[in-house]
């Protein structure tokens, strides 16, 4: 994963060299490595998924459940990214004084996640397949993910049987700030 970090950063400063784009605040501060290794990260726990699966069933090699695997996650990862690219699309249209200012920062940020991607679709499956071992992952759930489950569970179960209140609780403050922003800068405020 750490690798992921330092070879999408360096896809993006290869990128800037080539295009011209100075490294400054503007240009590198919009960076996430959250968004930048969620495809790793989504990569290598299916590959955990799978693992379990194929110790409850061997049989299949290790290079098949790999390959299966990551062909499973690789389409959803792939237009999860191009989800997030496509918001830098009107940004690298700008012109002017704004394209100046946030266009090098779009670049970047596209340079970056179109690495990452690169990374988690190539690079990330076949460290798996070379470090990844059955000891590796864990035989069963941790302690502290089923007790989170045990919550989530029926707090989703009465979430999906009552859309209308789920509904009315997100709208509300929604509308509360739209009413507050209106009287923003009025006497009396």
């Amino acid at each position: 994963m750490a690798l992921v970090i330092s070879l999408a950063m360096l896809g993006a400063g290869v990128g800037m060299r080539v295009l011209g784009v100075a490294g400054n605040l503007m240009s590198l501060g919009a960076l996430d490595f959250g968004l930048l290794v969620d495809g790793a990260v989504v990569m290598v726990e299916h590959i955990f998924h799978e693992q379990l699966q194929r110790s409850a069933a061997p049989g299949t090699s290790r290079a098949e459940f790999i390959s299966r695997a990551g062909a499973y996650v690789a389409r959803p990862t792939l237009f999860s990214v191009l989800t997030i690219l496509l918001v830098y699309v009107p940004v690298l249209s700008l012109s002017g004084v704004d394209g100046k200012m946030f266009r090098p920062m779009a670049l970047v940020v596209v340079m970056a996640l179109g690495a990452s991607l690169l990374l988690s679709l190539t690079y990330i499956p076949a460290a798996t397949a070379l470090w990844l071992r059955a000891r590796d992952v864990p035989e069963r759930v941790p302690w502290l993910a089923r007790q989170i489950e045990k919550i989530h569970r029926p707090v989703l179960r009465w979430a999906s049987a009552h859309p209308k209140s789920i509904t009315t609780l997100v709208i509300m403050p929604a509308v509360y700030s739209y009413l507050r922003g209106r009287r923003a800068g009025k006497p009396g405020a």
